[in-house]
């Protein structure tokens, strides 16, 4: 028996394989809704593709419980389809906030088009994670229309 407070270490892992379980089936829908060519630069994506099966899949928003906002890890909107020099490129941009450089991508218009539905969903605790350009540029957009 258990003594109170807390997840014992099993549900922990049931937790971590649901989780992982959950993402690997987004990650599948996802391919199968993937274009054949990068929605950044246009190149085809097959050589990502061979690459990793996952790596043509860009998470608008990190995924990563540390870094990012694991309650829209699955969410059908965060993502874009890229190469992986551009889904590369876009990731250290963001690391590196660089945003000038992001919101120069061909892409970005999609990426806010796209994350504009998503952070009613985000857990309030996980928004302070949101790189402010893409708040930014979703409230700029949001006012226009």
């Amino acid at each position: 028996m258990m003594g109170g407070g807390g997840s014992s270490k099993k549900e922990k892992s049931q937790e971590k394989a649901k989780a992982k379980k959950e993402t690997a089936k987004w990650f599948g829908a996802q391919t199968v809704q993937a274009p054949s060519t990068c929605e950044n630069c246009g190149r085809s994506l097959q050589a990502t593709i061979a690459f990793h099966p996952r790596a043509h899949i860009c998470h608008i928003v990190k995924k990563s419980k540390q870094q990012g906002c694991p309650s829209v890890a699955t969410h059908p909107l965060n993502r874009w389809f890229g190469c992986k020099r551009c889904h590369d490129g876009y990731d250290i941009m963001m690391d590196e906030k660089e945003y000038d450089e992001v919101i120069q991508m061909p892409v970005w218009p999609k990426i806010v088009d796209r994350f504009r539905q998503v952070p009613p969903h985000i857990k309030e605790s996980e928004l302070r994670r949101v790189p402010q350009v893409l708040l930014d540029a979703v409230k700029k957009t949001s006012k226009k229309k």
